[in-house]
C-alpha cells in the first residue's frame, strides 16, 4: 500500500511552501519511503526542543545576527515539522479510505443476492448460452456446406 513518489532533496524540502491541513492537493513526496526525510525531521525536532529560548532583540549586533539566524532556522524547522504532520495526516486519511472501501467490499460480498439479482443472472446466462448455441449451429452448417462442396467436386 505504500505509495512512492519522487522525493525532493533535503534542500528543496526546506525551500518548499508548507502544506496545511485541509489542502486538497496530494503531498509532493511520500515520507513512508524516504528515510532521509524522517531522519532530518527527527534531528530538526531535537534541535527545536534544544533551542526553545526566545530571541532577545537587546543583544549586541553580532549576537543579534546569530539570534536572527536561529529564528530563521526555527521557522524553517517549524515548517518542516508542519509538513511532516500534514504528510502523516494524508497517509492516515488514505489508509482510512482504503479500510472503508475494503469494509464496503466485504459487506457487498457477504450480502446474499436478491431475487431480482438471481433472475437477472439466470437470464444473462441463458442469453449467453443461446448465443453460443447459435454460433455452434452456424459453424456446423458451414462445415456441412464445405463437406458437400468437396463431395460434388471430387
Amino acid at each position: 500500500m505504500a505509495t512512492s513518489v519522487e522525493s525532493p532533496s533535503p534542500v528543496s524540502i526546506n525551500k518548499g511552501s508548507p502544506r496545511l491541513m485541509g489542502s486538497s492537493s496530494p503531498p509532493m513526496f511520500s515520507p513512508s519511503s524516504d528515510k532521509r526525510f524522517w531522519s532530518t525531521l527527527r534531528s530538526r525536532v531535537d534541535t527545536l526542543i534544544e533551542n526553545r529560548k526566545p530571541v532577545d532583540q537587546s543583544f549586541p549586533p553580532q549576537m543579534n545576527v546569530e539570534a536572527m539566524d536561529r529564528a530563521r532556522r526555527l521557522k524553517e524547522d517549524s515548517m518542516l515539522l508542519l509538513r511532516g504532520f500534514d504528510s502523516v495526516a494524508q497517509s492516515l486519511s488514505q489508509l482510512s479510505n482504503n479500510l472503508d472501501n475494503a469494509l464496503q467490499g466485504a459487506r457487498d460480498l457477504a450480502r446474499p443476492p436478491t431475487l431480482s439479482d438471481i433472475v437477472h443472472a439466470t437470464l444473462e446466462k441463458a442469453k449467453t448460452e443461446e448465443n453460443c448455441q447459435g454460433k455452434i449451429i452456424k459453424m456446423d452448417m458451414r462445415k456441412r456446406k464445405v463437406m458437400k462442396q468437396k463431395r460434388t467436386e471430387g
